[in-house]
């Protein structure tokens, strides 16, 4: 953790500060000598600059140069934070002063009696200004202050101790260092204190003052205190006045990317180089004026990135994590657009506007009047959402498309799926915990099967496209085709849609194209044709035998290289006819059991391979009515309007082959519906009704016997 503790060691010095601390310790021993009057040296510079670090280079260097002589040069260190009031900072410090003094030489023991002794005064009369400590004051007061005056001596005033006390300093050759830091932390009336002090009650000789101040602070206390012009009274304080310049964008700049490369090593997350400096630039380095504010920065990163590392991008987190820090109010601005900041390319305009013209992002963040940011906020926000999506040197947004595919596999604050994770400690309950992901990647067949179940009924699409862009090898994503066939051997999957609506074995097969276009097809293809009693390679054989055959039917293949097909087309095709004797002969015995749009397709495949097992197959089915429902239910026209799902049925391409709606008739005709109690009643009912109007297509009937007529 990065603290406001000052450094102490040369080589601890990022900002070059401690060669600065030897100049003027240097050109302090060298020109000040003995009997000098108390020097008030300033150290001016504003918060985070770095003042509190020189000091202690310059209490270090003091050490260093005077090794030699260390009863000779006294550095005391006081701290006005630990009192307040007027009387109690006057006593306070002449008291610990003179306790320092004594403790860090017996010979001076003498001289720090005397000082506390100033103290007692000084607490006792309340006031500023040693002239008013007189003979006739303290003979006229109480026992405390006369037995303070006879240990004074016959003239008992601050003029005499004072003298007594530079005395000392000047014949011992003693130089008295006093630090005093954070002056501008100050309230106003205890900064006034602190110059009161040095100006009036501690300036004694060969005593040297380090104050560490913001010039502009100090001023306007000492204006509101003493009612005049505070930089003027400064000056009459200060002697020597050393500004420290404000950092350089260089150095902040290489500060930063180091703290920020410490980072992603620590963390494993890996970032461009380019994009950083084009975020960077666009905004991010005007939150970084010192070092505090970078310590800062880096703080809350280090707290709040590992626990949410996996399910965000590290460049927008860092550019809105510096948002939420320096502009809590764009931060939340930000949470509360989500709508027009996850947009494409435009924005349009509110509600009710009539107007064929439409904003630009940047020109509705710019025009937001609730966002109340300075520009290179605006411009920033604008960047994470927009412009660094496209190429650097892109000079025409308005025609270029943001890749969502590309912000999704990124993480990006810009997806609509990523953008809650940027406010909180916790993965929406809409994704999917890249934990979650990668102890996918990582395990066991059983803990795979285990972990997919838990998505394969509402968010299966998604939990595989995580998976996807997780996959960085290719034997990681290898490895995932076997287990992800296998997985769509299910009968349960084939029933269930996926969040999209689409049947769970095509959602599977999209994962597998995805996989091969990303990393090569062979692998994938000889996995397909490694059995012939997995019904999911099955499926996808039908369709390669399709590409080989020249079908147009090959949707779900159609990825799969030309060449690459070609070259296995002996392969695949005695692959589809071992996969199809195998699921025909299953199948066919145990329909009831199977999904109908399984059943369909073997009975139209099993007919285009062997035409006589076809025949064979209707006729067994049409000898009772349980399996003749199934060949109708494979012969129905199906269709989807308002009023629903509804079916009929007509001698077309769409009933099975070589059956006629006399021969499901023949067989369907007479039944009785209240007697019928198999599974397929309700078509039952479908087809008696379409029988009344005289199998006319015109007619169809929903599964509630809704008539709706075409």
């Amino acid at each position: 953790m990065r603290t406001d503790s000052p450094i102490k060691k040369k080589e601890d010095d990022l900002l070059e500060r401690y060669d600065f601390a030897i100049d003027i310790v240097k050109g302090l021993l060298n020109t000040f000598n003995t009997g000098q009057e108390s020097i008030a040296i300033g150290i001016n510079g504003e918060w985070g600059s770095g003042k509190s670090s020189i000091l202690e280079f310059i209490e270090t260097e003091l050490e260093l140069q005077t090794a030699s002589e260390t009863t000779r040069n006294i550095i005391f260190r006081f701290n006005p934070w630990l009192f307040t009031g007027q009387a109690d900072l006057q006593k306070s410090f002449l008291t610990q002063l003179g306790i320092h003094l004594r403790s860090i030489n017996p010979e001076l023991k003498k001289l720090g009696e005397d000082i506390i002794l100033i103290s007692s005064i000084i607490e006792i009369a309340n006031v500023l200004n040693p002239d008013i400590i007189s003979r006739k004051f303290i003979s006229s007061g109480s026992k405390i202050i006369q037995k303070i005056a006879k240990r004074i001596g016959d003239e008992p005033s601050l003029q005499n101790l004072k003298k007594r006390i530079d005395d000392v300093l000047e014949n011992s050759s003693i130089k008295v260092f006093v630090v005093i830091d954070d002056i501008d932390r100050l309230i106003p009336s205890e900064i006034a204190n602190i110059f009161r002090l040095v100006n009036l009650n501690a300036n004694f000789k060969n005593t040297f003052f380090f104050l560490s101040y913001d010039k502009e602070v100090v001023t306007k206390a000492l204006e509101t205190e003493f009612k005049i012009n505070g930089e003027q009274y400064l000056e009459k304080i200060i002697q020597l006045d050393y500004s420290i310049p404000k950092l350089s964008s260089e150095i902040l700049e290489n500060l930063f990317l180091e703290n920020y490369n410490q980072l992603a090593v620590k963390q494993k997350s890996d970032f461009s180089n380019q994009e950083f400096n084009r975020v960077w630039n666009a905004g991010l380095n005007e939150y970084f004026t010192n070092l505090r504010h970078i310590y800062r920065y880096f703080n809350a990163l280090d707290i709040r990135f590992p626990a949410i590392k996996d399910d965000v991008n590290i460049v927008d987190f860092s550019v809105i994590e510096a948002i939420r820090i320096f502009d809590y109010n764009a931060f939340e601005w930000i949470y509360k657009n989500k709508e027009s900041l996850i947009k494409d390319v435009e924005v349009l305009l509110p509600m009710g506007i009539e107007s064929e013209e439409k904003q630009s992002l940047l020109d509705y963040i710019l025009e937001n009047k609730e966002l109340n940011s300075k520009l290179s906020t605006k411009h920033l926000i604008n960047f994470i959402f927009k412009s660094i999506h496209f190429p650097e040197f892109s000079f025409a947004f308005g025609d270029d498309k943001i890749d969502y595919a590309k912000l999704e596999s990124e993480k990006r604050i810009a997806h609509e799926d990523f953008f809650e994770h940027y406010f909180s400690f916790k993965i929406s309950a809409n994704n999917i915990p890249q934990i979650v992901v990668n102890k996918f990647l990582n395990s066991e067949t059983a803990n795979k099967l285990e972990i997919i179940k838990e998505y394969q009924k509402t968010k299966l699409s998604l939990f595989l496209k995580r998976v996807f862009y997780s996959l960085s090898s290719e034997e990681k994503a290898y490895e995932q085709i076997e287990f992800i066939l296998n997985y769509a051997d299910s009968e349960e999957l084939h029933l269930i849609q996926d969040e999209r609506g689409f049947n769970g074995l095509y959602t599977v097969i999209s994962f597998l194209n995805d996989i091969g276009n990303k990393f090569g097809f062979n692998t994938f293809l000889d996995e397909v044709l490694s059995s012939n009693t997995s019904y999911s390679r099955f499926y996808l054989q039908g369709f390669l035998r399709n590409r080989v055959n020249g079908s147009s039917n090959i949707e779900v293949v159609k990825f799969f290289p030309e060449e690459l097909i070609t070259e296995k087309k002996d392969e695949v095709l005695k692959s589809f006819k071992l996969s199809l004797d195998h699921f025909s002969n299953d199948y066919f015995e145990r329909p009831l059991e199977i999904d109908i749009n399984v059943i369909n397709n073997l009975l139209r495949l099993t007919q285009e391979e062997d035409a006589e097992k076809y025949r064979q197959v209707i006729e067994k089915y049409l000898l009772n009515v349980e399996t003749a429902l199934i060949l109708l239910r494979c012969s129905v026209t199906i269709l989807t309007g308002t009023g629903g799902v509804s079916f009929s049925i007509q001698n077309d391409k769409y009933i099975l082959p070589e059956l006629t709606i006399e021969k499901l008739d023949k067989a369907l005709g007479h039944a009785v519906l209240d007697e019928y109690e198999g599974s397929n009643k309700e078509f039952l009912a479908i087809f008696l009704k379409l029988k009344e109007k005289a199998f006319n297509p015109r007619y169809h009937y929903t599964t509630e016997l809704k008539e709706i007529e075409f």
